[in-house]
């Protein structure tokens, strides 16, 4: 990926909604920053200032991406859901509005039959039967 390809499509500006301190990790790492002549950043500095979480070997990207999906999709699927749609309340309202419902949204999970699946899979040492409810 290109500075130039974040600049233009916006990610600059896109990375400090939603992290705060992307800015300040760019300025940190000037090398990384040089738009004028669009140079690459380069895996191991986007895996530096933030921009991903994770570097994987050349052609092992689908395989470590369905490695997470399958991970994601083992974990109680209410958390999941609620957690995406944090995510969007963040990028479409603002981080502050997103941050509001986490309190309700606890409530409502601590309510729900798999919060109760996640107790007693841990306390019986078993993996959870996650139902969606």
């Amino acid at each position: 990926m290109s500075i130039c390809e974040v600049l233009t499509t916006g990610g600059i500006g896109r990375a400090a909604e939603w992290e705060p301190l992307a800015l300040d990790l760019l300025a940190a790492h000037p090398e990384v920053l040089r738009p004028q002549r669009a140079d690459e950043i380069g895996a191991a500095g986007a895996y530096r200032i933030g921009f991903v979480q994770e570097v994987v070997e050349p052609g092992s990207r689908v395989q470590r991406a369905l490695q997470l999906a399958r991970e994601i999709a083992s974990r109680a699927p209410l958390a999941s859901v609620n957690s995406l749609a944090d995510a969007r309340l963040a990028i479409v309202d603002a981080p502050v509005a997103a941050v509001a419902v986490i309190p309700t949204t606890a409530y409502e999970l601590m309510a729900s039959q798999d919060f109760r699946e996640g107790i007693t899979s841990f306390l019986e040492r078993r993996p959870a039967r996650f139902t969606g409810r």
